[in-house]
């Protein structure tokens, strides 16, 4: 989710302060607020509250463009809720509003209109990416250093085989 709350940042700079507020009332985790952009991601935006017909326009633009997809669907989702999110005064209210809001999002015209106004090419996602996982080594390394380490212990630190053939698709990675 802190990718996706990174694009807020770039993308909707209102919602983004709205929502930066709302987590100093929190615990300080933009997960929290996002939770219900992860339900969207996990369930690949299936779930009841959302209208059937905003699926379909999302699951059309997921079959042709991929992943990247999900990340615009939220972005689009987030922005057409806006007004909701930003009269918020409180995390409670916060999220009521959001429930209440999104089964509300019915315009699949106007959804398909502001998904193809968002460009998010494979490469900002990578560098999106990237810095995630350095951000997360940087967490896990130290975690690590600050508990004892034990002998024969990995600390943290994984190890990726790759194999990869030319007739495949993709790569697979094991640990």
């Amino acid at each position: 989710m802190k990718i996706l709350f990174d694009f807020i940042g770039q993308m909707k700079p209102k919602i983004y302060t709205k929502l930066k507020e709302l987590i100093a009332q929190m615990d300080g985790s933009h997960m929290v607020v996002l939770s219900f952009a992860f339900q969207w991601f996990v369930c690949l935006f299936c779930n009841s509250s959302i209208n059937k017909e905003i699926t379909k326009v999302i699951w059309d633009f997921l079959l042709v463009d991929g992943c990247k997809v999900l990340f615009k669907a939220a972005l689009v989702m987030i922005g057409m809720i806006e007004n909701e999110i930003l009269s918020s005064k409180t995390f409670e209210e916060y999220i009521k509003n959001v429930e209440k809001a999104v089964p509300k999002v019915t315009d699949t015209t106007k959804f398909k209109e502001e998904m193809l106004k968002i460009y998010l090419s494979h490469e900002i996602l990578r560098l999106l990416r990237m810095n995630l996982r350095r951000v997360l080594k940087n967490e896990g390394q130290s975690l690590t250093s600050s508990s004892k380490k034990k002998k024969g212990v990995n600390n943290g630190t994984y190890r990726y085989k790759k194999r990869c053939r030319k007739s495949w698709n993709a790569c697979m990675q094991t640990l």
